[in-house]
């Protein structure tokens, strides 16, 4: 307890409860926009001059970063509000010089930019001597609409799933650059689809979160992450071998904690990874970079191929071709790096299953309610028809009129049990003569 003590006296780090999102919230992160728009690329905040970011959301021009994008970088608040919105340019950028657009090798890039603000904690970086077992895997999002950080999505997680190894060349080759995980969160660009965490802390058993990875890429076994049949492993680039490429494009330190103590990293040495020594798996596809483009591209061709299906209900003709234009859509939208476009999977398309999603239940209801009026007109019918012994007359010409026999029934006489049965009470439309039919 005493030893927790000082490190707290040394501001060593925020001493949260990992599962807590309301405390993590403490620490400060930022997103990344182009062009005014917001991507889902996050930030590992550096100190108010500098942070983190994964190198494929930087869009490319001839391998540089293009110069033509106006970039900003939006940090959160501890109160939610807005936050202040930093602009920075391409120039601004510094890949990591070992980075590999198609392989996501040191999938890492700096940006430099000026913030006057100084709310939330000093983030603190683990580096490799840090005791932190616990993987808090943290996504905040900001609400563009209501203009309000939300609470932070926070899972934690003890170790590296089982399929890493297996799903990814890159991981098998750097097992000690990355953590990995299966979890996703809700996208905040669509309610359709899913998203990995965008930074990594960790904790150990003082309850010390540290800042220590983000995301780099996922190995999607599917087409996207908008479907409940796919598998998606995610990849998040631990940042304790890129201090030192920090030092070096900043000349300055950078803070962060060992295992016991608080300091300023200054150490200059460059760590680089290892080139995978085998191709992706085939029908597996790599993402990367900003996910929200395509993730609204795909909520529009789920919306439209919904509106599809409800207009065939009520036209006639083929549209069999529909559902093939919005997977061609869908898939030719998949942007950043390595081999995202290359590869696909078998069976059914994302909005092939949205169609028979919607169509099968739309379709028995409108049997359901077919019936049920079907059944209730019957009925109705039924009733007209059945006989009443007091109103036998009026019955008997019912039945003649719809027999359409040209002939109506003639009114015949009342009839009583205690006067039998008349003679004329029996009467046939075709007979021509006067002969009555004995009884």
């Amino acid at each position: 307890m005493m030893y927790l003590s000082v490190l707290l006296l040394l501001g060593v780090a925020l001493v949260v409860q990992a599962s807590d999102p309301t405390r993590m919230a403490k620490f400060r992160t930022a997103y990344l926009y182009q062009d005014g728009d917001q991507t889902s690329c996050m930030a590992a905040i550096i100190d108010s001059r500098a942070a983190f970011i994964t190198a494929s959301c930087i869009t490319l021009d001839d391998g540089k970063p293009d110069l033509t994008i106006k970039y900003k970088i939006h940090f959160s608040t501890t109160k939610n509000e807005e936050g202040p919105m930093i602009s920075f340019t391409g120039d601004q950028v510094t890949f990591h010089p070992s980075y590999n657009p198609k392989t996501l090798e040191n999938n890492i890039a700096i940006i430099q930019y000026d913030d006057d603000t100084t709310d939330g904690e000093l983030n603190l970086f683990a580096t490799k001597e840090f005791t932190g077992k616990t993987f808090v895997y943290n996504r905040r999002d900001y609400d563009i609409y209501e203009n309000f950080w939300k609470s932070p999505q926070v899972f934690n997680q003890d170790s590296n799933d089982n399929d890493c190894e297996s799903a990814s060349p890159l991981f098998a080759a750097n097992p000690d650059r990355y953590s990995c995980t299966s979890a996703l969160t809700a996208s905040f660009a669509t309610e359709f689809c899913s998203i990995p965490y965008g930074v990594m802390y960790k904790q150990d058993t003082l309850e010390n979160v540290l800042v220590s990875g983000i995301y780099s890429h996922s190995v999607d076994y599917g087409k996207n992450m908008c479907s409940d049949f796919t598998k998606v492993v995610s990849y998040y680039t631990l940042l304790w071998p890129y201090l030192g490429f920090a030092v070096n494009t900043l000349a300055r330190g950078v803070s962060a904690f060992n295992a016991t103590d608080r300091l300023t990293y200054t150490d200059t040495t460059m760590i680089t990874m290892t080139a995978p020594t085998a191709d992706q798996l085939q029908n597996t596809v790599v993402e990367n970079g900003d996910l929200y483009p395509k993730q609204w591209v795909i909520e529009e061709a789920i919306t439209n191929s919904a509106s599809a299906v409800i207009g065939t209900q009520t036209a006639s003709g083929d549209n069999s071709g529909d559902d093939d234009s919005v997977a061609s859509s869908v898939e030719s939208s998949s942007a950043g790096g390595g081999d995202s476009n290359n590869s696909s999977s078998d069976g059914l398309s994302q909005g092939q299953k949205i169609a028979i999603g919607v169509a099968v239940p739309a379709s028995v209801i409108i049997i359901t309610i077919g019936c049920i009026i079907l059944y209730h007109i019957w009925k109705s019918k039924r009733q007209d028809k059945a006989w009443d012994p007091d109103a036998e007359a009026s019955n008997l010409r019912t039945i003649a009129l719809e027999m359409n026999t040209g002939e109506p029934y003639l009114m015949l006489p009342p009839y009583s049990q205690a006067s039998g049965i008349p003679d004329s009470y029996v009467h046939h439309p075709l007979e021509t003569d006067d002969k009555k039919v004995e009884i």
